[in-house]
Formats: structure tokens, C-alpha cells, sequence
């Protein structure tokens, strides 16, 4: 198992495949008007109302600061520990609106910009293999080719 975490490939190409990803979905919704995003998350029923509008105009700069922090290999393990926390509410999200019945319209992963046309089971599934790379950073052994190497000494 030390030796599967300690991969310099799989932790680089998991870094660049989740960091990118984030950063795409974090300025897709930042290309389009905040109450576009907001109409996507009260769609699920699960915030209050007051809190739609913090939330989302906090969430893409979360996936696209992140998300580039990951990219760049700096706090490899805060990285991965913010985003695999936001990939589970995300999945806890989707769950509860298939549970419930809520009809989504679109999961708005990538706002209104790019509507990827997935069934909610799809969306859930997809986000539940993203967390595998997300878990496999958190408790990796390695530190290539990233800027940890450097400020974690």
C-alpha cells in the first residue's frame, strides 16, 4: 500500500485531473451572473435562503483558488481535504434531491455556461469516482513535482 501512495504518476496526474477541474467549474460559474448559479443551488432544497447568495458567490472562488493550489502542488493535503469536503456535499446534495424526488434540471457543476445533460444518478456516480483521486491525494506519501517539496520542509 506505501507504495501505491508514494506513485509519483498517479499523484501527479490525480493533482492535475482534479485541480483542473475545479478551476474550469470555479470560472465557469464566475463567467455568468451569481443569481444564475443561485437558481441552480435553490433548485436542490436544501439551503436556507438566506444562505443561497453567500454560497453561491463563495463557492466557484473556493473551486478555482483550490482547485489552482492543487495545480501547483501547494498544500497538496489542505487541497485535497477543502475539495474532497466539497465533493461530499455535492454527492450528499444530489443524493437528497434524488431521494426527495426534486426534478433537477441541471446538476450545475459548470453553471449555465456548459450544461453537461447527466441524469442525477450520473452526477452521482461521476462524483463519487472523483473522490477517488481526491482520497488518494489526501493520503499520499509523495510530493513530486509540486511545491510542497519545497515549503514543507
Amino acid at each position: 500500500m506505501d507504495k501505491f501512495l508514494a506513485n509519483r504518476y498517479i499523484f501527479l496526474f490525480s493533482r492535475l485531473l482534479i485541480g483542473l477541474l475545479f478551476v474550469f467549474s470555479g470560472i465557469t460559474k464566475l463567467m455568468e451572473p451569481v443569481q444564475e448559479f443561485a437558481l441552480q443551488v435553490e433548485q436542490y432544497q436544501l439551503l436556507p435562503q438566506i444562505l443561497i447568495m453567500p454560497f453561491a458567490y463563495a463557492l466557484p472562488w473556493v473551486e478555482l483558488i483550490f482547485g489552482g493550489l492543487l495545480i501547483l502542488g501547494i498544500w497538496v493535503k489542505l487541497d485535497a481535504g477543502i475539495l474532497g469536503l466539497t465533493m461530499t456535499a455535492f454527492i450528499i446534495a444530489i443524493s437528497q434531491a434524488m431521494i426527495r424526488g426534486i426534478g433537477l434540471t441541471d446538476c450545475g457543476c459548470f453553471g449555465e455556461v456548459i450544461e453537461v445533460g447527466e441524469t442525477p444518478g450520473q452526477v452521482l456516480i461521476r462524483d463519487i469516482v472523483l473522490m477517488l483521486p481526491i482520497i488518494y491525494l489526501f493520503f499520499s506519501k509523495t510530493k513530486f513535482f509540486s511545491m510542497d517539496k519545497y515549503l514543507l520542509k
